[in-house]
């Protein structure tokens, strides 16, 4: 982005009042949609970001030093245009940082209740793909994975103890068994601001991809549990921010996630309340 074009949006963002194309007021988000497809597959829209999410799982062994824990393996891939493949890496390995963080870090998952039996544990795989890339990717990868994890079902398994201490574990089939969803004690989910060191600074969220581009700016995302816990926060780089503006953010942080978080729960039932109807309804097609 060009000089001239970075001023514009600073000037814009610290006139009065502030000026944004994209979003209504400094404090809010851009629309938030959710698309939901097989089980565990979730597509998110913020703005003109799109992200989507595909969860999996498989039955193997545990590492070696969590022999009480399931597993989780987590992947990001930018099919957006880069100038280079390096910045393609580079931001590929920071948002599986990132997403690692909250997913396995914060206990996002309950990995203990991935246990089948001795020596055998469910591997869940979350696979984020980015679509399009108008800013905020952190947030948007975030809300992508945590929606597809809470989208998802696993499958009930039937563990057989052998005589000669051998043991055999068949998953049920979803037609006989319902299928349990996961259990997220945690359930986190980012917030991302872009703070401008102006007298007071000017708290911006949901940066779109020319604001992220604006110069001298501090990025910082707040980590906010399901219960509006602050349980981590972000700078990785940029100017330093008084204590009280970063009271501000985690503030802001659990007022903008809190809505977020209640309509993902609603909206990922309302999906399952669908399917169970349609396969009621092919059930009974089929017996007439």
């Amino acid at each position: 982005m060009g000089v001239n074009n970075q001023v514009f949006i600073t000037e814009a963002l610290q006139s009065d009042p502030p000026l944004r194309v994209k979003h209504e007021t400094l404090m809010s988000f851009r629309k938030v949609a959710f698309e939901f497809g097989n089980v565990g597959c979730c597509l998110v829209s913020l703005g003109d970001t799109r992200v989507s999410a595909t969860v999996t799982a498989t039955i193997g062994e545990p590492l070696q030093n969590q022999q009480n824990e399931g597993r989780i393996l987590i992947s990001v891939n930018d099919t957006a245009r880069h100038a280079t493949m390096a910045e393609k890496s580079l931001l590929e390995n920071l948002l599986q940082a990132h997403l690692t963080r909250v997913i396995t870090r914060l206990n996002a998952v309950n990995r203990e209740a991935l246990v089948i039996a001795d020596n055998k544990v469910w591997i869940l795989r979350v696979d984020a793909k980015i679509l399009n890339n108008d800013g905020n990717l952190t947030d948007a990868c975030t809300l992508a994975a945590v929606a597809a994890l809470r989208h998802f079902r696993l499958p009930i398994t039937d563990v057989t103890h052998h005589a000669d201490g051998s043991q055999r574990v068949k998953v049920m089939p979803a037609s006989s068994h319902d299928p349990r969803p996961l259990d997220m004690p945690g359930e986190p989910l980012s917030c991302s601001f872009m703070v401008m060191p102006t007298t007071p600074p000017t708290i911006v969220a949901d940066p779109t991809a020319e604001e992220e581009e604006t110069a001298a700016c501090s990025p910082v995302t707040v980590l906010i549990d399901g219960a509006g816990r602050c349980c981590g926060l972000i700078k990785p780089g940029g100017p330093p921010i008084p204590p009280d503006t970063i009271s501000a953010l985690v503030k802001a942080a659990d007022e903008l996630t809190r809505p977020l978080c209640k309509r993902l729960s609603d909206e990922v039932a309302v999906d399952h309340q669908r399917r169970k109807a349609e396969m009621i309804r092919d059930a009974r097609m089929r017996d007439t």
